[in-house]
């Protein structure tokens, strides 16, 4: 959770890039091309730390979205919306009450989405195929359930579960691969790296390959 110095500067830093994004719409009205796509893939989670900090590794389905375009030749702007889906691991531990063994299960469960703003240098085509390679600003939203039958098993009372928030910004990064496949069409072919400072113990990596299609106008 944020305490509220914390979500104060979090709250004027989302309304900074807010306000890029408006100056990013209004440069790409105005750009010689501009672009709107939409794709899905995976966003793969890593943690550091120990073995318990690590349940929360796994990957997910996300859905992707941006806007963007040339502001001047080879440089682009863009504006890029993430959303990965929710991943989930069990775990299962033996403990002895009154001379018996019972299980505990614990369930974990995280789930993301980014706002980023990105300026990217696109190569000369190439067999109707050029790259981009594009760095930025992000910010996420990272949430992470706990769940756990154990104090029902001890105290025969179920358990609300635990959830923790997390509003993180930092540097985004990624390559995309623009393959035209018609005069206002092409495929895109991506992938995004970005670090997670969750805490000042834990932190974590999201890698998102994905594929999308962009329609240019």
């Amino acid at each position: 959770m944020l305490d509220t110095d914390a979500r104060a500067t979090y709250d004027r830093v989302v309304r900074a890039i807010l306000a890029l994004v408006v100056i990013l719409s209004a440069a790409t009205a105005s750009a010689q091309t501009a672009f709107i796509q939409g794709g899905a893939g995976r966003d793969i989670r890593r943690f550091s730390g120990d073995a318990e900090t690590s349940v929360f590794d796994g990957s997910a389905g996300s859905f992707t979205a941006a806007v963007g375009g040339h502001v001047l030749p080879h440089w682009i702007l863009s504006a890029e919306f993430d959303a990965g889906q929710r991943s989930s691991q069990s775990t299962t531990t033996t403990v002895t009450i009154n001379g018996l063994p019972r299980d505990i299960h614990t369930s974990y469960a995280s789930d993301r989405r980014s706002l980023s703003a990105l300026v990217g240098y696109e190569t000369t085509a190439r067999h109707r195929v050029q790259f981009v390679y594009a760095a930025g600003l992000s910010f996420t939203t990272f949430r992470r359930d706990i769940s756990s039958d154990g104090e029902e098993i001890v105290l025969q009372s179920p358990a609300p579960g635990s959830r923790y928030t997390s509003r993180l910004s930092g540097a985004i990064a990624g390559v995309d691969t623009v393959i035209h496949i018609a005069p206002h069409l092409a495929l895109v072919p991506g992938v995004r790296v970005q670090g997670l400072a969750i805490d000042p113990d834990l932190g974590a990596f999201s890698i998102r390959p994905s594929a999308a299609a962009r329609i240019s106008f």
